[in-house]
């Protein structure tokens, strides 16, 4: 599991579900997802532990045949300055504690079959 707000890439996990529910733990200590399984199977609902701070949590089973087809749909290209879509890259400084940081990111927007746009912001850090 990654979390690339506090660096913490690639961290081992333990996943148990049974009759009492679903835990994601982080082998490292670091947290956990505690919650329950709803009875279609389609949805855990619970909380995110950290640092003592319990924070609400919904996790919804993907339909990755339907975001595969949705994302062969998008058109990336420009043919043109004017035009928006394309795969962007940048950074900006965010201020953390008495310092700045500069965090990396990708943008991508592709332009839909019926004229609208999609847009993904992704942390690269």
């Amino acid at each position: 599991m990654d979390n690339p707000l506090e660096g913490a890439n690639g961290q081992p996990a333990s996943v148990v579900c049974d009759a009492s529910g679903v835990k994601l733990i982080l082998l490292t200590g670091s947290g956990m997802f505690q919650g329950q399984l709803n009875g279609a199977k389609t949805e855990m609902t619970g909380s995110w532990v950290q640092g003592g701070a319990s924070t609400p949590s919904v996790f919804k089973r993907a339909d990755y045949e339907a975001e595969r087809s949705a994302e062969l749909a998008k058109d990336y290209s420009f043919a043109s300055g004017n035009e928006l879509q394309g795969h962007w890259r940048g950074s900006w400084m965010l201020p953390l504690d008495k310092a700045k940081v500069s965090i990396r990111f990708a943008l991508d927007i592709a332009k839909l079959p019926d004229g609208t746009y999609s847009a993904a912001l992704a942390n690269l850090d």
